[in-house]
C-alpha cells in the first residue's frame, strides 16, 4: 500500500513514525491523515487503520457551531489564526500541563492518546 512518504510504521499498531518529526514524531494514523504534509494518497492512513482493526471506520461527522456543547464554543473562543479546530485550541491551552500529564501517563504505562483526541475534536468541531 502506498502512504505518505514521511511515515513509516513502528512496533505501534494504530500509528507510526514522522520523519518531519509533526505530532510528537508518532502520529496516529488518522492525525497523519489529516497533516498538511501528508503526501500520500488519499484515504491511505484511513485504509490502513482499517485493515489493522478488520473492519470499516467511519470518522466523526463536523457538528454545525450552532450545535456544538457549551464547553466547546467557550473554547472555540480562545481560538487562534492556524488553529483547525476545538483539538488544536485545547493543546495549546493545556500547554506544558498537558506535557506533564503525558509524562505522568507514561510513567504509568499508559498510553494518553492526546493526538487521537486532538485530531477527533478538531474532525468533530472544526472552525471552517
Amino acid at each position: 500500500m502506498e502512504t505518505c512518504s514521511h511515515w513509516s510504521k513502528s512496533n505501534c499498531p494504530h500509528g507510526g513514525r514522522c520523519e518531519l518529526k509533526l505530532y510528537g514524531g508518532q502520529p496516529s494514523l488518522v492525525t497523519c491523515s489529516k497533516c498538511t504534509e501528508n503526501n500520500g494518497p488519499p484515504g491511505w492512513a484511513i485504509a490502513l487503520f482499517e485493515e489493522f482493526l478488520g473492519r470499516k471506520i467511519e470518522p466523526p461527522k463536523p457538528e454545525p457551531m450552532s450545535e456544538w456543547p457549551l464547553r466547546i464554543r467557550l473554547l472555540a473562543r480562545a481560538r487562534r489564526p492556524g488553529e483547525r479546530g476545538a483539538g488544536d485550541t485545547l493543546k495549546r491551552c493545556l500547554g506544558s500541563t498537558g506535557e506533564r500529564f503525558k509524562s505522568a501517563m507514561r510513567k504509568m504505562g499508559v498510553e494518553c492518546r492526546c493526538q487521537q483526541r486532538q485530531a477527533w475534536l478538531n474532525l468533530r468541531y472544526p472552525y471552517s
